[in-house]
């Protein structure tokens, strides 16, 4: 199924009233503290359909400041995440799949639902870049002397 792209509606507020109008979930968990780790962000649930959030409040501004350098996105960093999980209930419950071409297939790109589901929240969200970065990057900033986006 090909969704048509409405630019209006690539909003975090759509993004939030097209999951109120799926029978999938979203529990946003706001927590007081450091993630430890590994780092989990978000989580998803196929049975029922739930998306988890993992809202660290100490690392707010930081996180969304590693959103906008690192995708240029500039709504809330865990909206990256949103619609990363989304993604995961449209393609298990057969709602929407990423168009693969045949050069996917040559050179590879969206060979898992991962890879899928980051385009996805690239497209839907209309990240400047590809939306893995800010996982990585925010990944590396939690490595022992390295700086990110040096």
């Amino acid at each position: 199924m090909k969704l048509p792209l409405d630019l209006d509606l690539c909003t975090q507020e759509s993004l939030l009233e097209w999951i109120n109008g799926l029978d999938v979930t979203l529990d946003i968990q706001e927590l007081d503290r450091y993630p430890s780790r590994p780092l989990i962000f978000s989580d998803y649930s196929n049975d029922p359909p739930l998306i988890t959030i993992y809202h660290y409040l100490p690392m707010e501004n930081w996180l969304n400041l590693m959103s906008q350098r690192s995708v240029g996105y500039y709504g809330p960093w865990y909206c990256l995440h949103i619609a990363y999980r989304l993604y995961f209930y449209l393609e298990f419950n057969g709602l929407f799949e990423i168009e693969r071409k045949w050069y996917h297939d040559l050179f590879g790109g969206l060979e898992t639902i991962e890879a899928r589901a980051y385009r996805f929240t690239k497209d839907f969200l209309g990240t400047l870049r590809h939306p893995s970065r800010f996982d990585s990057q925010v990944r590396l900033a939690f490595q022992p002397g390295v700086t990110p986006l040096s």
